[in-house]
């Protein structure tokens, strides 16, 4: 899955970022390295995925605005790639990120792209390599990436607070959360507020400012990066139940000088691995 391929404000925040993305795909994922830069055709790129296979690579190209499939070897041609224009599907517009789920008993698998307000599915036939379109859930929540358990069978999405906060601390909607869902996009048996209906069900974990980038290591622990306010950016290990203090503790100040709490060890809330600040 894509890590922490997306678009920050400041070059100081981009290198941050990108040593973060870096140190979680080189020590702890242990992922297949694919060719530095965009692949042959395509001009830039903000996520990328490999099939569980490892015959496809799916990309999003972010100068055509389009979902990109091609081998991952880089022989088929280019009039040979398929191509989803999102100009054509609204839900698509400012796609994240991407994530493949593993094969069914039926030989398909589910893929799925995040915007800020959609998650939306492709059917992928194994056999034929081709996609299919089977909509988009959308709604008004910061959706911007995407990881598939290592097991296949849970999708987690990411979903920042859209400047809101408060929510962040709610368990009435999806604003500020990790959420753990079926590969249908229900609700995961075993999630932590489950038997509070729903939403409460898709939560996972909660008290975030926008976590932007997902991975699971190599002992199968979920890790998410997470844009703090002024400073304060964090590396977080994301754990059932957990609430990660956000907007109530912070190594951040807001933008307009106020400060918030730093993180400490009887606050209750879960303290970040690693936090930068300045930032």
């Amino acid at each position: 899955n894509a890590v922490f391929c997306h678009r920050f404000q400041g070059n100081r925040a981009k290198q941050i970022y990108k040593l973060a993305a870096h140190f979680l795909r080189e020590f702890f994922i242990g992922e297949a390295k694919l060719a530095q830069g965009p692949p042959d055709g395509i001009s830039g790129f903000t996520a990328e995925a490999v099939s569980p296979d490892s015959h496809q690579l799916y990309a999003i190209d972010t100068t055509d605005n389009a979902l990109v499939v091609i081998n991952t070897d880089g022989t088929a041609p280019l009039s040979q790639r398929q191509v989803f224009n999102f100009n054509t599907i609204p839900a698509l517009q400012g796609a994240t990120d991407i994530a493949v789920g593993s094969t069914l008993a039926s030989g398909k698998q589910f893929v799925f792209v995040a915007s800020p307000t959609a998650i939306t599915v492709f059917e992928r036939n194994t056999s034929t390599g081709n996609l299919t379109l089977i909509g988009s859930a959308t709604g008004t929540s910061g959706f911007t990436t995407l990881a598939v358990s290592p097991d296949g069978q849970h999708l987690f999405v990411s979903s920042g607070d859209r400047q809101q906060m408060t929510p962040a601390q709610e368990l009435s909607n999806d604003l500020g959360k990790i959420l753990r869902l079926n590969l249908d996009g229900s609700p995961a048996a075993g999630n932590p507020f489950v038997d509070q209906g729903y939403p409460a069900s898709e939560i996972w974990s909660y008290g975030h400012r926008n976590p932007l980038g997902l991975a699971f290591d190599a002992d199968g622990r979920l890790w998410s990066s997470e844009m703090g306010p002024k400073g304060g950016d964090e590396i977080n290990l994301i754990e059932s139940g957990a609430n990660y203090g956000w907007p109530k503790a912070s190594n951040g100040s807001h933008y307009d000088g106020t400060e918030i709490p730093d993180h400490a060890s009887d606050d209750g809330y879960a303290a970040p691995k690693l936090s930068w600040n300045p930032s």
